[in-house]
C-alpha cells in the first residue's frame, strides 16, 4: 500500500543554524503546526533540511501553518516525497552503461537529499536535473534527465563536505542464474493419450522417486511435478530423450524458485488490501512478508519478501471462497 508523506523539505534556513533549533522549532505545535520529530537531515551548505515526522497529520498542520517564521526568517515548507529508486538500469552485464553515473565515497554523514541537490548544481558538479538515483550499500547510481549531463561530471573533480568522491560510469554486475527446485521439473510435449497414472508411474521408473503431485498446465500437454525427494535432474532429461511414453519424447524443464503466486477464485468483493491484510498475516495463511498484490481479470498475484516461502498450498478456505494458490 502506498503511505501518505511523513516529510518535508523546508528552505531558506538563515545561516548559522543549529539541528537542534530546527528539532525544538518543529516539535513546538504552537509555532509550527509540528509534532514529534522522527529524523533531521540538515544542509547548511544549501540552506535546507529534511525533516521526517512520526505522524503523517504533523505535515499536513505544518503545510496548513504555512507561511512560517524562523528566528526572524520566513522559510519555505513543502511536502516531501522522495524517489530515489530505479528498478533497473540499462546496460549489459560486464559492460559500462551510458547514462548511469556511480558515486562512491560519499560520507556515511551525508543525506541523500545532499548528494542529489549536489549532483543537480550545475555549476558545481557539471550535472543537471536528476531523473532517478538509488542508494545501495553507500554507492549512488543516478540517471539524468539529459544524458549528456554525465559527460561533463566525469570531467570534473568532486567534493562533498570537503570529502573527495569519486564518480565512473555504472557497469551491471554479470547476469546471476536464478535459484531451482530440487524437487520438481517442468514436463512438456505429453501425448493426449497419456493418463495421469501412465505419466506418474513413467517418472517413478526413472527416477526411483515418487512423484507426490502432477498439475497440468492451461497449455495442453503440460504439467508441474513435484517428488517426495530431490531428483537427478539430469539422469531424468536424459532416460526421457531415451523412451517414450505413447510415442512422445517428454520435455524435461528445471522450475525456477519465484517469489510470486497467482491467486485464482477471489470473491468480486474482495479489495486488494484485504488479500494484502490475508496474506500478510502468518496466522491466518500461513505465510507473511507480501511485497505488493497486483489485481488482474479473474485472479491476483501476490508478491512475497522471501522466495522459499510455503505459499503453494492449495485449496485454502477463507471467507467460505475456496482460493486456488498456485506458484508462477
Amino acid at each position: 500500500m502506498t503511505q501518505e508523506a511523513t516529510i518535508i523539505k523546508v528552505t531558506n534556513i538563515p545561516e548559522g543554524t543549529v539541528p537542534d533549533a530546527l528539532l525544538f522549532f518543529f516539535e513546538n505545535r504552537r509555532k509550527s503546526g509540528g509534532g514529534s520529530v522522527e529524523d533531521i537531515k540538515y544542509d547548511p551548505d544549501t540552506k535546507s533540511a529534511v525533516i521526517t515526522f512520526e505522524e503523517r497529520e504533523a505535515v499536513k498542520r505544518v503545510i496548513g501553518k504555512s507561511p512560517l517564521l524562523f528566528n526572524g526568517v520566513q522559510i519555505g515548507v513543502e511536502e516531501f516525497r522522495p524517489d530515489v529508486r530505479v528498478k533497473d538500469f540499462s546496460g549489459e552485464a560486464g559492460k559500462a552503461s551510458e547514462n548511469v553515473l556511480e558515486v562512491r565515497g560519499v560520507s556515511s554523514m551525508t543525506s541523500e537529499d545532499t548528494v542529489m541537490m549536489y549532483f543537480e548544481n550545475t555549476r558545481r558538479s557539471g550535472g543537471g536535473d536528476i531523473k532517478s538515483m538509488k542508494a545501495e550499500d553507500g554507492v549512488f547510481y543516478i540517471i539524468f534527465e539529459d544524458d549528456q549531463a554525465i559527460e561533463k561530471v566525469l570531467n570534473k573533480q568532486h567534493k562533498i563536505h570537503g570529502k573527495t568522491i569519486e564518480v565512473c560510469r555504472y557497469i551491471p554486475p554479470p547476469l546471476k542464474l536464478a535459484h531451482m527446485y530440487s524437487n520438481k521439473v517442468f514436463v512438456t510435449n505429453i501425448s493426449k493419450k497419456t493418463a495421469q497414472d501412465d505419466l506418474d508411474n513413467f517418472l517413478a521408473v526413472r527416477t526411483n522417486i515418487i512423484p507426490v503431485s502432477i498439475e497440468y498446465g492451461e497449455l495442453e500437454g503440460t504439467a508441474l511435478i513435484t517428488f517426495e525427494e530431490d531428483i537427478d535432474f539430469e539422469k531424468l532429461q536424459l532416460a526421457c530423450k531415451k523412451k517414450t511414453l505413447h510415442k512422445s519424447h517428454l520435455e524435461i524443464f528445471r522450475v525456477p524458485i519465484t517469489n510470486c503466486a497467482i491467486v485464482r477464485n477471489i470473491s468480486e468483493r474482495t479489495s486488494r488490501d484485504t488479500l494484502e491484510f490475508y496474506f500478510d498475516n502468518e496466522y491466518r495463511s500461513g505465510v507473511s512478508g507480501v511485497l505488493d498484490v497486483k489485481m488482474l481479470d479473474g485472479f491476483c498475484l501476490v508478491y512475497f519478501e522471501e522466495p522459499e516461502g510455503d505459499y503453494n498450498s492449495n485449496n485454502i478456505l477463507w471467507y467460505k471462497f475456496e482460493l486456488s494458490i498456485i506458484q508462477e
